[in-house]
């Protein structure tokens, strides 16, 4: 499956990030080769490479686990933008999500 083009048809969309007490909407704003542009509620704009993106993605498929806090925020370096990368891999066919703590599986 090609992540990027789950990414590329979200353009324009408001999505909610996966929190269930604290879930908060955003918007992607362009999609392009080099990466993703969100606008928050609050009127932030975040950025996040693709490479960033796809590395994440990868551990997905190679681990078929990861949890929002410990390997995308920490461990890939994602920081703040790890909810917004979560969120639209919750799109991706095959993805089951886990709230309490957020973790995305691949089947």
């Amino acid at each position: 499956m090609d992540i990027w083009n789950i990414f590329q048809a979200l353009e324009g969309d408001t999505l909610y990030t996966l929190d269930p007490t604290r879930s908060r909407p955003f918007t992607i704003e362009r999609v392009n080769d080099r990466g993703v542009s969100l606008r928050t509620v609050g009127g932030s704009h975040v950025y996040i490479s693709r490479e960033r993106i796809l590395d994440c993605w990868s551990m997905l498929i190679r681990e078929q686990e990861v949890s929002l806090n410990i390997d995308m925020h920490v461990s890939l370096g994602l920081g703040r933008a790890a909810s917004y990368v979560a969120a639209i891999f919750a799109r991706a066919p095959g993805i089951i999500i886990h709230t309490k703590p957020i973790v995305l599986k691949y089947r």
